[in-house]
């Protein structure tokens, strides 16, 4: 009777080796897309831990275990002509030389994370560090709140400004001699031969480069998703554009950290084309066009294609950051100015008063 039954028996454990084979495989792919998950959550798995006492809108993280950070530490990632220095101004404004710039001597030189927690190892007194060369993600470093902040430019914007501000740069490195040398198309085209990454997608290298890959004279892979990874790290995210909006964010993120602080909007080192509104974009291509002609506007274009997206991400966390915090809530303020502008036969009526 048994081998009658033997054939029902060798099936039902041969379906029974499927299932854990299966579960097996399903468990171990679970783990992989978590650990992948952590990897690529940022907002969750890499920000830290907050104090207990504090509210949604502060930032900066620390290292798990160490306990509320009392010391705040801001890091800017200053990319060239990119308002950095109006927010410096301000900065100093408030914390005076406890505002220091940090760069390496070398003009294209890269400092790790791990530089700028050495740095701050020997400078305790620094509470603020600007930088064009510090590489992203921002570090966690022992017995400091560290807080970081970035602006992203409309790239093609951003090309304009570089050659009237190396025209009137004191200077003789190559950029500043042929910007006095050459008019603008010429300039551009020398550019594009001789370092092209100057005016292309030169944003999403800045959030993607590391000074390892440096050492090894590696290039660096230019990915929007690594930049984008960096960019979400960083506390106070903006747009050059939104210059002001972005300041009160970085207001109303750090007052808690550094009590006291008022930052105010000033336009430092500022070219003709530093801030243009949506309205004049329009004007800004035309004139590129009478300027350069359209070839080469179809070179800068596609060439900073992953500049272009950078920045609209970049746009994009600034307007949740204002929303989430309540600085900015586009809706009530559009309310709020049809209400304003209400005919009489809607305003509210006058208290009457009784006899």
């Amino acid at each position: 009777m048994l081998h009658h039954q033997l054939p029902v028996l060798l099936s039902r454990v041969a379906g029974l080796w499927r299932h854990a084979f299966d579960l097996h495989h399903s468990v171990g792919r679970m783990i992989e897309m978590g650990s992948y998950y952590i990897q690529t959550s940022p907002r969750i798995f890499r920000r830290g831990f907050r104090t207990s006492n504090s509210s949604r809108k502060t930032g900066g993280h620390w290292d798990a275990g160490e306990g509320p950070l009392k010391r705040p530490l801001l890091i800017h990632y200053h990319i060239f002509k990119n308002a950095g220095t109006s927010f410096e101004w301000a900065l100093e404004q408030v914390i005076g030389d406890r505002l220091q710039i940090f760069d390496s001597p070398q003009p294209n030189g890269i400092l790790s994370p791990a530089d700028v927690s050495e740095y701050v190892a020997r400078r305790p007194e620094v509470e603020a560090i600007s930088s064009h060369h510090a590489t992203l993600p921002p570090p966690r470093i022992k017995g400091r709140q560290v807080f970081s902040s970035i602006l992203v430019r409309d790239p093609i914007t951003r090309i304009r400004s570089i050659y009237a501000f190396e025209r009137l740069q004191q200077a003789s490195t190559p950029g500043a001699v042929k910007a006095k040398e050459l008019d603008f198309q010429r300039y551009v085209e020398w550019r594009l031969a001789t370092t092209p990454a100057v005016l292309c997608n030169f944003q999403v290298h800045f959030c993607c480069q590391t000074k390892e890959q440096r050492a090894k004279r590696a290039p660096v892979p230019i990915t929007l998703d690594r930049a984008i990874a960096n960019l979400d790290l960083v506390d106070v995210v903006g747009t050059v554009e939104r210059y002001e909006e972005w300041l009160g964010l970085a207001q109303f993120l750090l007052v808690e950290a550094f009590p006291g602080i008022m930052l105010r909007a000033s336009r430092q080192n500022v070219t003709n084309t530093a801030l243009i509104s949506p309205a004049e974009k329009q004007t800004v291509i035309e004139g590129l066009t009478d300027d350069l002609g359209p070839a080469l506007v179809d070179r800068l274009m596609e060439g900073n294609e992953l500049d272009m997206r950078l920045h609209q991400v970049a746009d994009a966390i600034l307007t949740r950051k204002l929303a989430e915090t309540g600085n900015e809530i586009r809706l009530r303020t559009a309310y709020r100015e049809a209400s304003s502008n209400l005919p009489e036969r809607f305003a509210a009526p006058e208290p009457q008063t009784i006899p």
